[in-house]
């Protein structure tokens, strides 16, 4: 009976052990999937900010353009 008892606790102790060992993973993981988020906020950020620079420069340098062309136009058709 004493040995069953004994066995019983080293089965609770492994137990308990593998319980705490799948806590810190968990805890882990929580920590990397946190800092992945981070990161993917953070390229998000900046890759929406670069779009939106390249998206505004053909937009502002198509208007410099047209508003040379028609300067250029109302010269030529003036003289």
């Amino acid at each position: 009976m004493q040995k069953y008892i004994i066995l019983l606790k080293q089965q609770l102790k492994e137990a308990e052990n593998e319980r705490r060992k799948a806590a810190q993973y968990g805890l882990h993981l929580l920590e990397s999937q946190s800092e992945v988020q981070n990161q993917l906020d953070q390229t998000r950020r900046e890759l929406t900010e670069k779009t939106e620079i390249n998206f505004n420069k053909p937009l502002s340098s198509c208007r410099e353009g047209s508003f040379l062309y028609f300067k250029t136009l109302s010269i030529i058709v003036s003289n």
